[in-house]
């Protein structure tokens, strides 16, 4: 969630499931990122707080940045150091199970004990910025790079905690050296929405985008079956997805 800044006190419920809120507030002239409150007493005390919140699972986990909340204790755990001491330097999304998916080493998805999976990246690939989705079945939505160092390459996958079955490329858009796919969100059935290269510089500024759901036969163009506005400039993005295969995103266009 973005820093936002208000010229006055006051209060922005945006969340209110399982006894959870989203809020922020600020004085003139101080910007302040939005909290989760976790908990409350019954005299309006709140007991836990996660800032910049990103991620809430169907049990009650609640993620931030750098922190998980676990609503079967009441705890809140660091997860920007894992186990070993591998760093996560972002994380993206928590399921029922209090596992954690983020960028790392890998695409790497971290236990609720500390521990974590390296499920690594498809055979031949040299790189990847992370996990970025996990249902409640573990299967974990990520990325694997063909081409090193850079934003071209990437490639939407989907494995399991297990490692069984291994990580499968869920394809791009385009068939373009350098074209890429990124998965943002995965339904409790393993249905992966997110965005891909279409058109324009692979890797250079502002290439066209648009909003993808992935399908037994490849990735299905939103953007192109709903037939959303085109200009010079199409961008569109696939932000979240649920069990009935519905589909929430953002698009614009501009010349």
């Amino acid at each position: 969630m973005n820093s936002i800044t208000l010229k006055r006190p006051v209060w922005r419920r945006a969340l209110a499931v399982a006894g959870l809120a989203v809020w922020a507030t600020s004085a003139a002239a101080t910007t302040y990122r939005a909290k989760v409150l976790i908990n409350f007493a019954p005299d309006g005390t709140v007991l836990a707080a996660i800032q910049s919140p990103v991620s809430l699972s169907q049990a009650g986990h609640v993620l931030g940045r750098f922190k998980v909340y676990d609503p079967a204790d009441g705890s809140i755990a660091d997860i920007a150091t894992l186990a070993d001491g591998t760093r996560m330097t972002t994380a993206y999304a928590v399921n029922s199970a209090g596992q954690v998916t983020g960028a790392s080493r890998g695409i790497v998805v971290r236990n609720k004990d500390g521990s974590y999976i390296n499920l690594g990246v498809l055979p031949g690939d040299v790189g990847t910025i992370g996990a970025f989705a996990i249902n409640d079945a573990g299967q974990v939505a990520g990325v694997s790079s063909d081409i090193a160092g850079s934003w071209c390459g990437h490639r939407a996958v989907l494995g399991h905690v297990s490692g069984t079955p291994p990580l499968q490329p869920l394809g791009r858009l385009v068939d373009r050296t350098g074209a890429w796919s990124v998965p943002n969100a995965i339904s409790p059935g393993g249905r992966v929405a997110g965005w891909a290269y279409v058109v324009g510089a692979t890797c250079g500024a502002y290439p066209n985008y648009h909003a993808f759901i992935s399908s037994p036969t490849g990735l299905v163009d939103l953007h192109t079956s709903f037939n959303l506005p085109t200009a010079v400039m199409n961008l569109s993005n696939a932000r979240g997805i649920n069990d009935q295969g519905i589909v929430v995103g953002r698009y614009a266009t501009g010349g």
